[in-house]
């Protein structure tokens, strides 16, 4: 996890760093989808979802795809993430996805159909991990591998005290630029907050907080890692 300033909130706007700022062409493009998750004391993060898609999504594609990454490489070593009750639904009525699971993500899709609002829903185990300098780094790459653009994003994570610094990303994996705006630990609130505009398929989104020792569970587990 990269490290930031040490501030207790931080917000930038997109148009100032040239985040964000130039139209989406003419493509499936979803109206907007919105994250908001918990992060426990123990660790455990809950996430909920909720893309909206707009007549620009339906016209485009038959199913929606998206992926869920199941392991992150830091200081060298592999954790593995652990993720649970996945549900979606369409317009309320619960749908049962495809599932595919590859070494480092997996990918669920299910059809497009003629709904208007799907909610994905799950639970992530493993994404707290113990910093080199003891304190506790938490991220997750809330957006990945859309087969859709989205010309909104918007959301929240609800967080434990003991935050000490608060990051948002998003744009070209591999080359991620900070969000049009995020916030945190602001009057009071220990949470995040964060938006962003225009995110093209297969682009990401990833939120990361800094905790003091102690304040959070450490989660992470290493991969078990064979070789011959």
């Amino acid at each position: 996890m990269k490290r930031l300033t040490a501030a207790a909130w931080a917000m930038i706007a997109g148009a100032a760093i040239g985040v964000g700022s130039i139209p989406l062409a003419q493509a499936a493009t979803a109206d907007s989808i919105d994250f908001q998750a918990t992060l426990s004391n123990d660790g455990l993060l809950s996430v909920t979802e909720t893309i909206k898609v707009g007549d620009g999504l339906s016209s485009e594609l038959d199913s929606i795809q998206q992926s869920l990454p199941l392991s992150a490489e830091v200081n060298g070593q592999r954790y593995d993430y652990v993720i649970d009750g996945l549900t979606v639904t369409a317009d309320g009525q619960e749908l049962d996805p495809s599932v595919t699971k590859a070494a480092a993500e997996q990918t669920i899709s299910f059809p497009l159909a003629d709904a208007s609002t799907f909610v994905i829903e799950y639970t992530v185990t493993g994404a707290t991990m113990k910093a080199l300098d003891g304190n506790v780094d938490f991220s997750w790459t809330l957006l990945q591998g859309l087969n859709f653009d989205v010309r909104d994003i918007s959301g929240r994570v609800n967080l434990p005290a003991g935050a000490v610094n608060y990051a948002c990303s998003s744009g070209v994996v591999g080359a991620l630029r900070t969000c049009a705006t995020f916030s945190g630990g602001m009057n009071g609130d220990t949470g995040m907050v964060f938006t962003d505009i225009n995110r093209l398929a297969g682009e990401a989104l990833e939120v990361e907080v800094i905790f003091s020792e102690g304040s959070v569970a450490v989660t992470g587990q290493l991969a078990d890692l064979w070789s011959l």
